[in-house]
Protein backbone atom coordinates (compact mmCIF):
# COMPACT_ATOMS: atom_id res chain seq x y z
CA UNK A 1 0.00 0.00 0.00
CA UNK A 2 1.60 3.33 -1.02
CA UNK A 3 2.10 5.73 1.86
CA UNK A 4 4.28 8.71 2.74
CA UNK A 5 5.95 9.05 6.12
CA UNK A 6 8.53 11.33 7.66
CA UNK A 7 11.76 9.48 8.42
CA UNK A 8 12.23 11.58 11.54
CA UNK A 9 8.73 11.78 13.03
CA UNK A 10 7.04 8.81 11.26
CA UNK A 11 3.96 10.98 10.75
CA UNK A 12 2.23 9.13 7.92
CA UNK A 13 -0.17 9.94 5.12
CA UNK A 14 -1.72 7.01 3.30
CA UNK A 15 -2.48 6.97 -0.40
CA UNK A 16 -5.74 5.29 -1.33
CA UNK A 17 -4.84 5.15 -4.98
CA UNK A 18 -7.01 2.66 -6.81
CA UNK A 19 -4.51 2.62 -9.69
CA UNK A 20 -0.73 2.48 -9.42
CA UNK A 21 -0.29 5.27 -11.95
CA UNK A 22 -2.13 7.69 -9.64
CA UNK A 23 0.45 7.45 -6.84
CA UNK A 24 2.94 9.95 -8.25
CA UNK A 25 0.12 12.51 -8.50
CA UNK A 26 -0.63 12.08 -4.79
CA UNK A 27 3.04 12.62 -3.97
CA UNK A 28 3.06 15.94 -5.82
CA UNK A 29 -0.17 16.98 -4.08
CA UNK A 30 1.35 16.06 -0.72
CA UNK A 31 4.48 18.07 -1.50
CA UNK A 32 2.44 21.18 -2.29
CA UNK A 33 0.28 20.69 0.80
CA UNK A 34 3.30 20.63 3.12
CA UNK A 35 4.89 23.61 1.39
CA UNK A 36 1.74 25.71 1.57
CA UNK A 37 0.65 24.80 5.10
CA UNK A 38 4.03 24.86 6.84
CA UNK A 39 6.24 27.08 4.69
CA UNK A 40 8.77 24.24 4.55
CA UNK A 41 9.92 22.49 1.40
CA UNK A 42 10.75 18.80 1.34
CA UNK A 43 14.22 18.45 -0.16
CA UNK A 44 14.69 14.67 -0.25
CA UNK A 45 12.34 11.81 -1.09
CA UNK A 46 13.17 8.16 -0.64
CA UNK A 47 11.36 5.53 -2.72
CA UNK A 48 11.49 1.75 -2.74
CA UNK A 49 11.72 1.63 -6.52
CA UNK A 50 8.10 0.66 -7.08
CA UNK A 51 6.64 1.40 -10.49
CA UNK A 52 3.66 3.13 -8.87
CA UNK A 53 5.88 6.13 -8.12
CA UNK A 54 6.21 6.96 -11.79
CA UNK A 55 9.96 6.38 -11.79
CA UNK A 56 10.04 4.39 -14.98
CA UNK A 57 11.83 1.15 -15.70
CA UNK A 58 15.29 2.68 -16.06
CA UNK A 59 17.22 4.12 -13.16
CA UNK A 60 15.67 7.61 -12.99
CA UNK A 61 15.73 7.99 -16.75
CA UNK A 62 12.11 8.32 -17.78
CA UNK A 63 10.08 8.70 -14.61
CA UNK A 64 7.48 11.40 -14.04
CA UNK A 65 8.57 11.84 -10.43
CA UNK A 66 12.21 12.17 -11.45
CA UNK A 67 11.39 14.86 -14.01
CA UNK A 68 9.24 16.75 -11.52
CA UNK A 69 11.91 16.55 -8.79
CA UNK A 70 14.75 17.52 -11.11
CA UNK A 71 12.98 20.72 -12.14
CA UNK A 72 12.72 21.73 -8.47
CA UNK A 73 16.13 20.62 -7.25
CA UNK A 74 14.66 17.86 -5.10
CA UNK A 75 16.85 14.83 -4.45
CA UNK A 76 15.45 11.33 -4.89
CA UNK A 77 16.95 8.31 -3.17
CA UNK A 78 15.85 4.99 -4.61
CA UNK A 79 16.49 1.66 -2.92
CA UNK A 80 18.03 -1.20 -4.87
CA UNK A 81 15.93 -4.14 -5.98
CA UNK A 82 14.81 -6.61 -3.32
CA UNK A 83 16.37 -4.60 -0.48
CA UNK A 84 13.52 -3.64 1.88
CA UNK A 85 15.98 -3.13 4.73
CA UNK A 86 17.19 0.05 2.99
CA UNK A 87 13.75 1.52 3.62
CA UNK A 88 13.22 -0.12 7.00
CA UNK A 89 11.10 2.43 8.86
CA UNK A 90 8.70 2.91 5.99
CA UNK A 91 8.46 -0.84 5.34
CA UNK A 92 7.57 -1.45 9.00
CA UNK A 93 5.07 1.40 8.96
CA UNK A 94 3.40 -0.02 5.86
CA UNK A 95 3.24 -3.48 7.40
CA UNK A 96 1.72 -2.14 10.63
CA UNK A 97 -0.95 -0.22 8.70
CA UNK A 98 -1.83 -3.22 6.54
CA UNK A 99 -1.98 -5.67 9.45
CA UNK A 100 -4.19 -3.42 11.57
CA UNK A 101 -6.53 -2.64 8.68
CA UNK A 102 -6.80 -6.31 7.76
CA UNK A 103 -7.56 -7.34 11.35
CA UNK A 104 -10.28 -4.69 11.65
CA UNK A 105 -11.92 -5.70 8.38
CA UNK A 106 -11.92 -9.40 9.26
CA UNK A 107 -13.17 -8.89 12.82
CA UNK A 108 -15.95 -6.47 11.88
CA UNK A 109 -16.77 -8.15 8.55
CA UNK A 110 -16.29 -4.91 6.65
CA UNK A 111 -16.83 -5.17 2.86
CA UNK A 112 -13.59 -5.14 0.91
CA UNK A 113 -14.53 -2.07 -1.13
CA UNK A 114 -14.42 0.04 2.05
CA UNK A 115 -10.70 -0.64 2.55
CA UNK A 116 -9.57 2.94 1.69
CA UNK A 117 -11.60 4.30 4.62
CA UNK A 118 -10.30 1.62 6.99
CA UNK A 119 -6.69 2.32 6.01
CA UNK A 120 -7.17 6.08 6.33
CA UNK A 121 -8.69 5.66 9.81
CA UNK A 122 -5.85 3.38 10.92
CA UNK A 123 -3.27 5.92 9.73
CA UNK A 124 -5.05 8.77 11.51
CA UNK A 125 -5.12 6.90 14.82
CA UNK A 126 -1.49 5.74 14.57
CA UNK A 127 -0.41 9.34 14.02
CA UNK A 128 -2.13 10.36 17.26
CA UNK A 129 -0.73 7.61 19.51
CA UNK A 130 2.56 7.72 21.47
CA UNK A 131 5.37 5.94 19.67
CA UNK A 132 8.56 4.28 20.92
CA UNK A 133 10.54 5.50 17.93
CA UNK A 134 9.74 9.22 18.09
CA UNK A 135 11.65 11.76 20.21
CA UNK A 136 10.59 11.45 23.87
CA UNK A 137 7.93 8.91 22.94
CA UNK A 138 5.55 11.54 21.59
CA UNK A 139 3.01 10.86 18.88
CA UNK A 140 4.10 11.14 15.24
CA UNK A 141 1.68 14.06 14.93
CA UNK A 142 3.35 16.03 17.72
CA UNK A 143 6.86 15.17 16.53
CA UNK A 144 6.05 16.38 13.03
CA UNK A 145 4.40 19.60 14.23
CA UNK A 146 7.42 20.47 16.35
CA UNK A 147 9.76 19.67 13.46
CA UNK A 148 8.05 22.29 11.28
CA UNK A 149 7.89 24.81 14.15
CA UNK A 150 4.14 24.75 14.70
CA UNK A 151 3.15 26.11 18.09
CA UNK A 152 0.33 26.04 20.59
CA UNK A 153 -2.51 23.57 20.73
CA UNK A 154 -1.96 22.50 17.12
CA UNK A 155 1.01 20.40 18.22
CA UNK A 156 -1.01 18.27 20.65
CA UNK A 157 -2.97 15.29 19.31
CA UNK A 158 -6.72 15.90 19.39
CA UNK A 159 -8.61 12.68 20.20
CA UNK A 160 -11.98 13.78 21.57
CA UNK A 161 -13.65 13.08 18.24
CA UNK A 162 -12.47 9.47 17.96
CA UNK A 163 -15.18 6.82 18.23
CA UNK A 164 -15.36 3.04 18.28
CA UNK A 165 -14.70 2.09 14.69
CA UNK A 166 -17.67 0.80 12.69
CA UNK A 167 -20.06 1.62 15.52
CA UNK A 168 -23.67 2.55 14.76
CA UNK A 169 -23.92 6.08 13.39
CA UNK A 170 -27.32 7.78 13.14
CA UNK A 171 -26.90 10.52 10.59
CA UNK A 172 -29.30 13.40 10.07
CA UNK A 173 -31.45 13.50 6.94
CA UNK A 174 -31.55 17.11 5.86
CA UNK A 175 -34.96 18.57 4.86
CA UNK A 176 -34.00 18.73 1.19
CA UNK A 177 -33.72 14.93 1.16
CA UNK A 178 -36.97 14.17 3.00
CA UNK A 179 -40.58 13.86 1.89
CA UNK A 180 -41.88 17.28 2.86
CA UNK A 181 -45.45 16.02 2.92
CA UNK A 182 -44.73 13.37 5.54
CA UNK A 183 -44.44 14.96 8.98
CA UNK A 184 -43.73 11.60 10.60
CA UNK A 185 -40.91 10.45 8.34
CA UNK A 186 -37.61 9.54 9.96
CA UNK A 187 -35.21 12.38 10.65
CA UNK A 188 -32.15 10.10 10.70
CA UNK A 189 -30.81 6.94 9.11
CA UNK A 190 -28.65 4.27 10.67
CA UNK A 191 -25.25 3.62 9.20
CA UNK A 192 -21.74 2.66 10.28
CA UNK A 193 -18.82 4.95 11.11
CA UNK A 194 -16.08 4.30 8.56
CA UNK A 195 -13.93 7.43 8.61
CA UNK A 196 -13.01 10.91 9.76
CA UNK A 197 -13.33 13.87 7.45
CA UNK A 198 -11.14 16.25 9.45
CA UNK A 199 -8.91 16.43 12.52
CA UNK A 200 -11.49 17.67 15.01
CA UNK A 201 -14.68 15.69 14.45
CA UNK A 202 -16.63 18.26 12.51
CA UNK A 203 -17.04 15.84 9.60
CA UNK A 204 -17.40 12.05 9.52
CA UNK A 205 -17.81 9.41 6.85
CA UNK A 206 -20.74 7.04 7.33
CA UNK A 207 -21.58 3.93 5.33
CA UNK A 208 -25.28 3.24 4.83
CA UNK A 209 -25.49 -0.50 4.03
CA UNK A 210 -29.15 -0.32 3.00
CA UNK A 211 -28.57 2.44 0.47
CA UNK A 212 -25.11 1.13 -0.47
CA UNK A 213 -23.81 4.67 -0.11
CA UNK A 214 -20.92 6.39 1.65
CA UNK A 215 -22.06 9.71 3.07
CA UNK A 216 -20.08 12.69 4.33
CA UNK A 217 -21.94 14.07 7.36
CA UNK A 218 -21.61 16.74 10.03
CA UNK A 219 -24.75 15.93 12.04
CA UNK A 220 -24.47 12.47 13.56
CA UNK A 221 -24.97 10.54 16.78
CA UNK A 222 -22.95 7.49 17.71
CA UNK A 223 -23.89 4.37 19.65
CA UNK A 224 -20.72 2.63 20.83
CA UNK A 225 -22.43 0.21 23.23
CA UNK A 226 -22.13 -3.52 22.62
CA UNK A 227 -25.41 -4.99 21.50
CA UNK A 228 -26.49 -1.57 20.31
CA UNK A 229 -28.87 -3.15 17.82
CA UNK A 230 -31.15 -4.08 20.72
CA UNK A 231 -31.33 -0.57 22.14
CA UNK A 232 -33.24 2.46 21.09
CA UNK A 233 -31.11 5.15 19.38
CA UNK A 234 -32.66 7.88 21.53
CA UNK A 235 -31.20 6.44 24.76
CA UNK A 236 -29.23 9.48 25.92
CA UNK A 237 -26.55 7.62 27.85
CA UNK A 238 -25.39 6.01 24.60
CA UNK A 239 -25.19 9.19 22.56
CA UNK A 240 -22.06 11.29 22.37
CA UNK A 241 -23.44 13.98 20.10
CA UNK A 242 -26.80 15.68 19.73
CA UNK A 243 -26.61 17.92 16.73
CA UNK A 244 -29.82 17.20 14.82
CA UNK A 245 -31.29 20.57 13.89
CA UNK A 246 -33.92 21.43 11.28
Amino acid sequence: MPHISSTWSLDTIGSNSQKRRETHTHIIEFHELIRTQTGRTIKIYGFDGGGEFGQGTQEFQNGKIHDWAKERGIAIIKTTAHSPWQNGKQERAGRAITEKARAIMIDLKIPIYLWPFVVDSVVRVINLLPSKVTPNGTSPHEAFCKAVNMHGEATKPYIKHLRTYFCDAFYYIKPAHRDQGDKFSARARKGKLIGYGDLHGRIYWVWDPELHKIIRVNAVRFNETEGSETRHPESEEQLHEAVFVD
